[in-house]
């Protein structure tokens, strides 16, 4: 009787391990559906937040495009009626731009100077001079025919 007595004691604790593990095992499915749940909630929220956060990026990058459209054409307003020389150069001193002032008081066309070097337009005695002119902007930012006397 003592045997089966142990017997029947070892199965009776088998059976609560069993029964503890499933329980385990069921907290840890519950725990996991939990985990989804969460999951699915913080992906919810994050699609709620990012559609108008997309929204605003949107916005704020065309308004930018439209400050800066706004900016360039009041820049190229104002270079394209002031009555003093406005150019710019390339790297190897090619004029990639010239205002209309350039073109009033030299007669070419914008067709006959982009692209080519000033001094294809200048007198060989006011070479050098300019050539000081371009060596002082260079050097300080600036170029004016006043600062060379």
């Amino acid at each position: 009787m003592n045997e089966l007595k142990k017997l029947l004691e070892g199965q009776i604790k088998k059976l609560r391990t069993l029964k503890q593990n499933l329980e385990y095992s069921q907290e840890i499915e519950r725990s996991e559906q939990y985990n989804i749940e969460l999951i699915e909630t913080i992906n919810e929220a994050i699609d709620c937040i990012s559609l108008p956060l997309n929204k605003l990026k949107k916005k704020l990058e065309e308004n930018s495009q439209e400050i800066e459209q706004g900016i360039e054409e009041k820049y190229r307003f104002i270079t394209e009626n002031v009555n003093d020389v406005i150019s710019l150069f390339d790297k190897n001193l090619n004029l990639i731009y010239i205002n209309d002032a350039v073109l009033r008081l030299s007669g070419f066309s914008k067709d006959e100077v982009l692209g080519r070097k000033p001094e294809e337009f200048m007198h060989s005695d006011d070479i050098s001079r300019s050539i000081k002119i371009f060596q002082e902007a260079l050097k300080t930012g600036e170029g004016s025919l006043e600062n060379l006397g």
